[in-house]
This record gives C-alpha cells, sequence and structure tokens, in this order.
C-alpha cells in the first residue's frame, strides 16, 4: 500500500478542503454523506452568541468542523486537537486554505482513561504508511511522550468558557465528559453547547443523562449507527 495521499481540493458548502476520498481512511465517506451532520452542526451554532466565541474540536482531522465555526464567527477563536501527524497537518493546510490562522493546535496526548484523546489505537485500523505515523507512538498505539489532559488544555489557553465542543474521539468522549463531571465540574459547566459522535449505545445514553444532569437541553439525539456508523448527540445550556 502506497503513502497515504491528499493532493486534490473540494469545496463543500463554501469551505476548501484537500480531499483525501480516493485513499484511505474517506475512501468509503463521500463528502455528501455528511450533509445531515452538517446541518445539525450549522443550527447548533445560532445559540452561540459570543462575539468573540471559542471552539474545541478534539479529533479534529481535516479541521472542517472549526473551519464551518470559523467561517460563521471569522473573530472567534479555534483549539484543535488532534493524535496523528498527518492529521495535524492537513488540518492546518485546510486553515490557510481558507485564508484563517488557527488559534492553536494540540497533538501528541499521553494514551491513558482520563486524557483529552485516547483512542484505541490498533495496527489493523491504523497503517503507518497511509496516516503519516503518531506522535512518539508504536503501530500498536503506545506512547512515550508527556501526558497532558483537557483541564491542562483548558488552563494553559486561558479559558474561561468554551461555546462549542465538538467531540469525535473514536470511544473516549464518554471517559472525558466522566472524568470533567468527576473531577473538574466547574470546566463542563463552562461549556456552553456540545456536538458529541458517540461510538457505543450504552455511552451515548449514559452522556445524554450526565450533561442533562448539569443543565444543558438536549436538542439532538441521533441514534448509534446512523452517522457514519456513529450515533451522535447535541446539547446546549441556552
Amino acid at each position: 500500500m502506497g503513502v497515504f495521499q491528499w493532493d486534490q481540493f473540494v469545496n463543500y458548502n463554501g469551505i476548501k478542503l484537500l480531499d483525501g476520498r480516493s485513499t484511505r481512511p474517506c475512501g468509503h465517506e463521500p463528502i455528501e454523506s455528511h450533509d445531515d451532520e452538517y446541518d445539525m452542526f450549522m443550527s447548533v451554532l445560532e445559540n452561540v452568541k459570543s462575539d468573540n466565541p471559542v471552539m474545541v474540536e478534539c479529533g479534529s482531522w481535516w479541521a472542517f468542523w472549526s473551519l464551518a465555526f470559523r467561517k460563521k464567527f471569522p473573530s472567534g477563536r479555534n483549539i484543535l486537537i488532534e493524535l496523528g501527524k498527518r492529521q495535524i497537518s492537513i488540518g492546518r493546510k485546510n486553515f490557510a486554505l481558507n485564508g484563517f490562522d488557527e488559534s492553536h493546535y494540540w497533538g501528541g496526548f499521553y494514551i491513558n482513561d482520563s486524557n483529552v484523546y485516547a483512542p484505541t489505537v490498533r495496527e489493523s485500523n491504523y497503517n503507518y504508511d497511509d496516516h503519516g505515523g503518531y506522535w512518539d507512538t508504536t503501530l500498536s498505539g503506545q506512547m512515550t511522550g508527556p501526558e497532558i489532559n483537557f483541564t491542562d488544555v483548558y488552563e494553559i489557553e486561558g479559558l474561561d468558557q468554551i461555546d462549542m465542543l465538538h467531540m469525535d474521539i473514536q470511544g473516549s468522549e464518554y471517559r472525558l465528559i466522566v472524568d470533567l463531571y468527576n473531577n473538574n465540574r466547574d470546566i463542563l459547566d463552562k461549556i456552553q453547547n456540545v456536538v458529541i459522535a458517540t461510538h457505543h449505545p450504552v455511552a451515548q445514553q449514559e452522556l445524554i443523562r450526565i450533561l442533562v444532569s448539569t443543565g444543558m437541553r438536549l436538542l439532538r439525539n441521533e441514534p448509534f449507527g446512523s452517522m457514519g456508523g456513529d450515533g451522535m448527540i447535541v446539547l446546549t445550556r441556552n
């Protein structure tokens, strides 16, 4: 198998993107398959009222959702979190293609139950040649780099509110939210809107229960398997 190539372009809802659909991992996901998710995401942005809103995208990859946010809020601030080197480089290139500078990229997170991005990296799903390797990882996902978690990012970035949190972190979204709920409830309470791709039906219902208990209101609950194989929940405090 050859090296993963992103050398063509596609325009989607006014956003220009490097197009990897001809090779893994997007070969089975035509850009139009995101129409429902795009409409869902844009509708929840109507709840963002800040003049200089902040979006955090956990599992940012090609940075599309951060770009959709930035297009609507040109004075907004983006914080993007991604594990793969190649995915980070593609996201940065997509920001440049659209004339934006990203606020900050974070990568190379240590894999454990409490960190901000803790996927189960398996050789069968992640190929070094395809993805360009990972930050300080072996092919099986063992990491040797420093540990940093979501609360570290929040504090280092000097945040006092997150207007939009988008998460698609391959099954670790439940652990992240539970960790915030149990140990950093003050930060969780400052997250105003969330869009979460879920990776297990039980976790999806538990996420809804936890977030509603903090005062959030459920806007959308798309069943597991309905959104590109995942589920999706959307909640707001507004």
